[in-house]
């Protein structure tokens, strides 16, 4: 049975990004909050820029099976996307 994800629920997409000086890539993990609980991350992956978010939302229907594809799909629930630039590896 699929978790169901109610309009007063507070989730909060918590992103984490490194920019690897030596080959040029940026990196970043996710971490996915419903109402403060943990849901699910992705520790370690390659993407830049806003690609945490789009990652978060897939964790996000996985979980819960809600079909995001766009931002116009975020304003039916509470989502807040949150993001800090890490100077380490080891910091994501």
């Amino acid at each position: 049975m699929t978790k169901r994800l109610l309009k007063k629920d507070v989730v909060v997409i918590e992103g984490r990004r490194w920019f690897e000086k030596t080959n040029g890539n940026t990196y970043h993990s996710v971490y996915l909050y419903v109402n403060n609980d943990l849901i699910d991350s992705i520790n370690f992956t390659y993407g830049y820029g806003d690609m945490y978010q789009q990652n978060g939302r897939a964790l996000l229907n996985k979980h819960y099976n809600l079909k995001l594809e766009n931002f116009r799909d975020d304003k039916k629930f509470n989502i807040r996307y949150d993001v800090i630039d890490v100077p380490r590896k080891k910091d994501l």
